[in-house]
């Protein structure tokens, strides 16, 4: 996957990127392969790849998925996040 960032934001790429390399032990929070940055300022993330898509897309497709085990997932990711010192806040 590749998370976008608005140009001209360096602080805010490096900022997270640094946070999801801390956090890269987890196994329910994606993992940073990669920073990106072009010519005109364009600046990416490159993280793992989800296998069968965003759960966005998932419901919106209509897809029959295993509602608690997701709600089980992302809730250990979260967990691991806020009890991280300092605390992480998920924004997405």
């Amino acid at each position: 996957a590749v998370k976008r960032l608005r140009r001209h934001e360096p602080k805010k790429l490096q900022k997270e990127a640094e946070l999801m390399y801390r956090c890269r032990e987890h196994p329910n929070v994606a993992r940073l392969h990669a920073v990106a940055m072009g010519a005109g300022g364009e600046c990416a993330l490159v993280m793992e790849f989800a296998e069968g898509g965003s759960l966005r897309r998932a419901l919106d497709d209509g897809r029959r998925i295993d509602a608690i085990g997701v709600a089980l997932q992302i809730a250990h990711g979260l967990h691991f996040l806020q009890t991280r010192s300092p605390s992480v806040i998920h924004r997405d």
